[in-house]
């Protein structure tokens, strides 16, 4: 059985845009720029190196500022990078469009992750903490599926009755996608109370 306790720590959904994320990107990579399979995977790869510095800077905020600046610094860098993402379509370019976009926003969901996780289980006696790790991963699953279906119905019907999604469709859904994200920034920026608890972040002394 679920507890109030428990439905109370999934508060930050900002993956249901990452799931858009990848797949309009690849679209984009083979129906623009050409690119196999094979190639449009390798070209994935810088957004590894933007993920774990991520993590490291999310990290840093934490100790000094707390979950809600790691959270909100995070979702800008993000948006920023959907912005991005919106100028490369344009620039149908990898090297001066599209893997900038992938390293800045890999940063901003490098940052944003750990605080989904510190949220997800705050406040779990820890017989829950399991669980509740496990269904803020299906949620997260869930958003994704839910961020797949409307940014790719935004691009679609931006597309104008074109065979394959047109690069105004790209432009529209990752600009909808940034100005979410700014919004979700924004509201996590104001609000107060329970929502985003206060989590003792300190290492324990010896």
């Amino acid at each position: 059985m679920i507890t109030d306790s428990f439905t109370k720590t999934f508060r930050l959904r900002h993956y249901c845009y990452s799931g858009a994320l990848f797949y309009l990107g690849v679209l984009l990579l083979q129906d623009y720029l050409g690119m196999n399979a094979m190639q449009t995977g390798m070209t994935w790869l810088p957004f590894c190196l933007g993920f774990f510095p991520g993590i490291f800077m999310s990290q840093s905020i934490m100790q000094r500022k707390g979950l809600r600046m790691a959270a909100v610094s995070g979702l800008i860098i993000s948006a920023a990078g959907f912005i991005l993402f919106g100028i490369a379509a344009m620039a149908q370019s990898y090297w001066a469009g599209m893997m900038p976009a992938m390293i800045v926003t890999s940063i901003g969901f490098g940052c944003v992750a750990p605080v989904a996780q510190s949220l997800a289980t705050a406040g779990l006696a820890d017989d829950d903490a399991g669980i509740g790790s496990g269904m803020a991963t299906t949620i997260q699953q869930l958003s994704q599926v839910a961020g797949v279906t409307l940014l790719t119905t935004v691009a679609i019907v931006f597309s104008h009755g074109e065979v394959t999604i047109g690069i105004n469709g790209f432009i529209m859904a990752f600009m909808l996608g940034a100005m979410m994200l700014i919004a979700v920034a924004v509201f996590t920026a104001i609000i107060r109370g329970s929502l985003i608890p206060k989590i003792d972040l300190t290492i324990p002394k010896d």
